[in-house]
């Protein structure tokens, strides 16, 4: 009998999980950027910190101490403690930056009368590589541990959850991020097969592409053997009964890199502006939207494989019209550029290019389709192009301020001294793969462990500052060591 019970209790609190996940509307698009804003806010404090205190010859014990505090705490305080105040949360980051650059500014080199001319600061030299595309990389990946666990706890506010059908949501953000992310430093963006023209190369290209996504297709197989063989709680309406993030990862990987072997790199913005159209087109006019949300039934059944995974497997199109974006996006960041200016120009155009992409998501919005991440449509497609242009640029504008700021206290120095990474970023970036899968694992340990929906604030924000100290600990020490973790 006590065996039935708890079976029941189980089923119960399963039951009650969901529906803590499932049936969100989402927030504003501008509370979403904000929550993405942090991330940037965290790094350039970070960075700014380390140039007033003059840490910058600090041992890997207190660099990781001074990461965590300045970029992991904010970013799990954002979402959560401060989530009904993020406009204060935000300034009081955005002070204590400005506070840090008067202090670097007010302790010069001493002895130095150096003289600044207009000509002189925009000609500082930023040839070698930039951090910033790394510490965009990694931070997708953090943002996304913190969330995954987050969500779980009632300290995370339900309008950050995924949404349901139509709507924007924090957590919506998380797998066209990580497609733009995987796009912008795609092979393909940085021309590495361009001078592969034979057909032999070209069969070599996806076969070696397919390889590099087995470690994707295995791990997505095994959450669906776990999710099912520990009767885990699950969003099927996110992707469907068996389809998953790993798998659409995968998905979008091998056919955008099987496309473009046949059409060329350069038309990746022509490739992501026609897929775009006729999948919209698709879901409008064909019906496919209906199909989508409601199945062949029209009652949400799901029968057969292809409707039991209809959003996962429909998405996938637009996720690869999203790709081909990411891919037009990263060749034209991967042009040379070696002056302080010629950034400020290409910043100049992520921010025009970004205001132009927020006029066509408010017409795409209004006059063909809400954003839906499940359907991965048209506005939802153009909404990630925003919010990664947005957060490119903050990044890019991040390290072109600290730039400025260490030749205006160093002068000429500048010259001669590295760039001052992010050390658990950095570590974060090395075993990018294997940081996500262990904050998965360690996701569902919790879960399986204990009741989260009933566990206090104060409970709830300890586990994740545990969970959170425990991965970065982790990455460190694999990063410090050299050890890199890869299964291929």
């Amino acid at each position: 009998m006590s065996t039935v019970k708890m079976g029941e209790t189980g089923y119960l609190y399963k039951k009650l999980h969901e529906d803590f996940i499932d049936g969100h509307n989402g927030t504003t698009m501008s509370e979403v950027s904000t929550i993405a804003a942090v991330s940037v806010i965290a790094v350039l404090l970070r960075d700014s910190v380390m140039i007033a205190l003059s840490l910058q010859t600090l041992q890997v014990r207190s660099k990781f101490f001074l990461d965590f505090v300045c970029i992991i705490l904010p970013l799990i305080l954002g979402p959560t403690m401060f989530s009904e105040h993020l406009f204060i949360f935000v300034t009081s980051l955005v002070c204590l930056i400005i506070l840090s650059i008067f202090m670097s500014l007010a302790k010069k080199t001493e002895g130095r009368n150096e003289k600044y001319t207009r000509s002189g600061v925009f000609d500082i030299d930023m040839s070698e590589k930039r951090p910033f595309i790394n510490y965009f990389r990694a931070i997708l990946n953090v943002q996304t541990a913190v969330v995954i666990l987050a969500v779980d706890f009632t300290i995370f506010p339900r309008r950050y959850v995924k949404t349901e059908t139509y709507g924007t949501g924090s957590m919506d953000v998380g797998v066209g991020c990580f497609i733009i992310g995987n796009a912008i430093v795609s092979p393909e963006a940085r021309g590495k097969y361009k001078d592969r023209r034979f057909f032999s190369d070209k069969v070599l290209i996806i076969e070696n592409m397919i390889k590099s996504s087995i470690p994707l297709i295995v791990l997505g197989l095994l959450r669906v053997l776990f999710v099912k063989s520990a009767d885990y709680q699950e969003h099927v309406s996110e992707y469907g009964v068996h389809w998953n993030f790993f798998l659409t990862l995968a998905a979008v990987k091998i056919i955008s890199t099987v496309i473009l072997c046949i059409l060329p790199v350069t038309t990746s913005s022509i490739l992501s502006v026609v897929i775009t159209v006729l999948y919209q087109y698709a879901l409008c006019r064909c019906g496919l939207s209906q199909y989508i949300l409601n199945g062949s039934d029209g009652q949400g059944t799901r029968y057969g494989i292809l409707d039991a995974n209809r959003e996962g497997l429909f998405s996938c199109i637009g996720y690869t019209a999203l790709y081909f974006a990411g891919v037009q996006l990263g060749q034209y960041l991967f042009i040379k550029r070696t002056k302080l200016h010629e950034w400020l120009k290409f910043l100049s155009s992520l921010v025009a290019m970004c205001m132009l992409s927020l006029c066509l998501l408010w017409f795409l919005s209004n006059a063909v389709e809400p954003v839906s991440r499940r359907l991965c449509n048209a506005a939802y497609i153009v909404w990630m192009i925003v919010v990664n242009l947005q957060m490119i640029g903050g990044f890019l504008f991040g390290d072109i301020l600290i730039k400025l700021l260490i030749y205006l206290t160093q002068g000429a120095k500048i010259l001669a001294k590295p760039d001052i990474p992010a050390c658990i970023l950095s570590a974060v970036n090395y075993n990018a793969l294997f940081y996500f899968l262990l904050a998965n694992i360690l996701t569902g340990l919790v879960n399986i462990s204990m009741q989260t929906i009933y566990t206090s604030t104060f409970m709830s924000f300890l586990i994740l500052l545990i969970y959170l100290l425990l991965l970065s600990f982790v990455s460190m020490f694999l990063y410090h060591n050299k050890i890199l973790v890869k299964s291929w």
